[in-house]
């Protein structure tokens, strides 16, 4: 292997004649070893291989053809990706990072193995002071070329770690890659476990890596015993504007009887959704106990809280972006369904042309979660004015004088409780699947959490999604909402929102890194111990 720097007017030759002048100088270069013999010049320069029969060359070219006849070779093409000589005349990089200085050392247990094998070497075969740097031979079957680790004291070890996995170099990987990687020069005992502890621990590993197991938090549900007593409201859209001009679709559901009304818009202004509840919902159906809505800003407007309010209904709303919480939802896919079945090559601005026929179908269709027609179960419950309490059946305290009325409020009991006893079936197994492989994520109100980062691209920003966190934090639990439902806030008090547990894991990046206690490693049999444990 040879090479050289450039001249001053060499800096100025073109590439061909770069390439050409490299291989006249290494004919003269290695002349004693390749006269008289065939040779090759392998090159990732395609153009030399016409070197001696190029049209009108340069003088210099010309000159160096000429004193190239005098040798026997041949110019084989390759291409740079598998021609990679420029890494030889790069200078060695330093392999080890760690530079132990006897006298600044103030790790105790460092120092008393590093004087106990000074003071009686032959206990100690697997162990020496190199340079005032204590070695361990480890033991390894697959590490063939160095089985001297050098001994790093505590005080080195965070730094060490940082080296390798905080640098571009190493690229933040995960503990396996990072612990193969300071395993093969380094050790001290527990090393696996401060490993484990720094990489989980690492501020930019928890904000950008994306959780390879299934996101936390238990099955939960509303529980609910009679119709009309729980309902989800929610809206769809923008769809293309019809001929009556709706754009939206509104959609009420009794969660127990599975019920449903929808009501095409031609806005989703709060005060429209609140006029429509109020006229065609509470005013026809009666009023229910309580309301389940998500966080759209039609539902957490002043229109709608003065809605509920005034007729004594309790509203809830869902996490954030946790649309699978809001019953409703399943109701919205069942009707697009239908809408895109029955619009097939027709024009979609007619989209709002069969909604009441639509959901007459769902309402009419015995459901697989209770068993029964919605309708058949939500008409089994007396409606209850805003001025009348319920019963717990829902069924008003009243005397009922006609046998065959009392028969009938009793035949709908039992279907209140078949629907119930189907629904606390169909729940039980939904969960049973559900929850394998989960995890019950339990924090107490001022824990500090992670969660998940909802962005959008943009172009005029030159900001990407898909390059930024994955989760940001840490944030402070303040509330808790049922089983697995958050109310955060960032260290300085803002409120963030409502959170479910699937988008949260628990900050573990606070506070300062420290290693794991010593084994005591001080006699021969331990001095023996595999590497990292």
């Amino acid at each position: 292997y040879a090479s050289r720097t450039l001249s001053n007017a060499e800096k100025k030759y073109s590439i061909i004649e770069l390439e050409c002048l490299a291989v006249i100088w290494s004919v003269k270069k290695f002349r004693q070893y390749i006269e008289n013999t065939r040779f090759s010049v392998i090159t990732d320069q395609h153009s030399l291989k016409w070197l001696n029969s190029l049209k009108d060359p340069s003088p210099r070219l010309a000159r160096w053809a000429l004193e190239l006849q005098g040798h026997d070779y041949q110019i084989v093409y390759r291409k740079g990706q598998y021609n990679r000589a420029d890494a030889l005349s790069r200078a060695p990089l330093e392999v080890n990072l760690v530079s132990v200085q006897p006298d600044v050392v103030q790790d105790s247990w460092y120092i008393g193995m590093r004087d106990r094998i000074l003071a009686d070497q032959d206990r100690y075969p697997l162990w020496k002071v190199l340079d005032g740097r204590v070695m361990k031979y480890v033991a390894s079957k697959d590490d063939l070329v160095c089985s001297w680790k050098i001994l790093v004291p505590r005080e080195l070890r965070e730094n060490l770690m940082e080296q390798n996995h905080s640098v571009p170099s190493a690229g933040h990987f995960g503990v396996f890659k990072t612990l193969k990687r300071l395993e093969s020069d380094y050790y001290w005992p527990r090393m696996r476990k401060d490993v484990q502890k720094f990489v989980a621990r690492c501020s930019v590993c928890a904000a950008f890596k994306v959780p390879t197991s299934k996101a936390p938090g238990l099955m939960g549900r509303f529980e609910v015993a009679r119709p009309w007593e729980l309902v989800a409201i929610d809206i769809t859209g923008p769809f293309p504007s019809s001929p009556r001009r709706n754009k939206y679709l509104l959609t009420v559901q009794c969660v127990f009887s599975k019920f449903i009304l929808a009501f095409p818009m031609t806005d989703s202004k709060a005060s429209r959704i609140a006029k429509i509840v109020e006229e065609q919902v509470f005013d026809v159906f009666g009023v229910p106990d309580m309301v389940i809505t998500d966080n759209g800003t039609q539902f957490i407007s002043r229109e709608f809280a003065n809605l509920m309010e005034a007729r004594n209904v309790a509203h809830k709303r869902t996490a954030l972006y946790h649309a699978q919480a809001d019953p409703v939802e399943r109701a919205h896919r069942e009707l697009k369904r239908m809408m895109a079945s029955f619009m097939h090559g027709k024009n979609h601005a007619r989209w709002d042309e069969h909604i009441t026929k639509f959901r007459l179908a769902i309402n009419t269709s015995v459901s697989m979660a209770t068993g029964f027609a919605p309708v058949s179960v939500m008409f089994s419950y007396r409606v209850r004015p805003s001025n009348l309490e319920m019963t717990s059946d829902g069924f008003a305290d009243i005397s009922l004088p006609n046998a065959h009325v009392r028969r009938e409020v009793e035949r709908w009991k039992d279907v209140q409780k078949e629907t119930k006893r189907m629904l606390d079936q169909q729940f039980s197994r939904n969960k049973q699947r559900y929850d394998v492989g989960r995890k019950d994520l339990q924090l107490k109100v001022g824990d500090l959490v992670w969660r998940r980062n909802h962005v959008i691209s943009s172009a005029i920003d030159r900001f990407a999604r898909k390059l930024a966190p994955k989760f940001i934090g840490p944030r402070r639990v303040t509330a808790i909402h049922g089983r697995a439902v958050y109310e955060l806030e960032d260290l300085d008090g803002r409120p963030d929102g409502r959170w479910h547990a699937k988008d949260l894991f628990v900050d573990r990046c606070s506070g300062p890194w420290e290693s794991d206690e010593e084994e005591n490693h001080g006699d021969s049999s331990s001095a023996s111990s595999s590497q990292g444990e």
